[in-house]
């Protein structure tokens, strides 16, 4: 399973999309979240913290355009490697295929969600909410991507 996730950074090369996807999704919230329609927002999700909200919005993009990259990635391994090999069952070599794209999911979404704090940080300042909320992002979009991918 070790070499089946090793395959995935090597042959994919999942930070220079993640790092794409970043700059898509923080640049977009960050000219559609200007001051005007930053308090409109603020009233309609009853929440003060701007941080938070752009937390949230940013990660919910490039959360769409990361869950697209980890389906390729989840097929292009089933096809490129292929399902059977010598002295080994199939049922051992699907699990591995799946366990590594579900750990290869979770090992993106963590950077993402940890590369999004990091912006808001810098862009709105910290928030004491803003780890628990990062947290809870990371649960969930992990949960949905791995979902999408099995």
């Amino acid at each position: 399973m070790v070499n089946e996730i090793k395959m995935y950074f090597s042959r994919h090369k999942p930070i220079y999309v993640i790092l794409a996807a970043i700059m898509i999704g923080c640049g977009l919230q960050y000219f559609i979240l200007s001051n005007e329609n930053m308090k409109s927002v603020q009233d309609a999700l009853s929440e003060e913290s701007e941080s938070l909200i752009f937390q949230s919005f940013s990660v919910d993009i490039i959360a769409l355009i990361a869950l697209l990259y980890y389906i390729f990635c989840s097929a292009a391994s089933i096809m490129k490697d292929g399902v059977f090999e010598k002295n080994k069952s199939t049922r051992k070599m699907i699990l591995h295929k799946i366990y590594a794209s579900y750990l290869f999911v979770f090992i993106c979404n963590g950077i993402i969600v940890l590369s999004t704090s990091i912006i808001v940080i810098i862009l709105y300042g910290f928030h004491h909410d803003i780890f628990y909320h990062a947290l809870l992002l990371l649960i969930a979009k992990s949960y949905t991507a791995i979902f999408y991918v099995t």
